[in-house]
């Protein structure tokens, strides 16, 4: 009798399907000096590794986010991990205050991920 294959377990919780998944967003530092870096930090999840596209929004906290979306090259197989992204030099222009940094990703098939948001300050 053959054993079955131990089933991958999602890092955003549940299985892994076709519908792009993103979870476990934060910032750090938090809070961060104005004109700093931060390290943007996330899990993301797809089955079929068709992930093409990547939007993020930096928002005043409590305003509606406003994404700028960046082609992607999709990866063919499978994704299932944690990221961390940076560091990011955020605009010297950013006063301070409570910020919202808000992501999502979509698929070559049109299926979209869930918004993920964290609220970070700049001091």
């Amino acid at each position: 009798m053959t054993p079955s294959p131990t089933p991958v377990v999602n890092v955003c919780g549940g299985p892994i399907t076709s519908l792009p998944q993103l979870c476990a967003l934060s910032v750090m530092p938090n809070p961060v000096a104005q004109g700093g870096s931060i390290t943007v930090h996330y899990g993301v999840s797809d089955l079929e590794g068709d992930i093409d596209q990547f939007c993020v929004s930096f928002a005043v906290a409590g305003s509606p986010p406003d994404f700028t979306c960046y082609e992607l090259q999709p990866t063919g197989a499978t994704i299932n991990e944690f990221v961390d992204r940076g560091p990011i030099a955020l605009p010297s222009v950013l006063g301070a205050g409570d910020y919202t940094l808000t992501l999502e990703v979509s698929d070559q098939v049109g299926h979209i991920s869930a918004d993920v948001a964290t609220t970070f300050a700049i001091e």
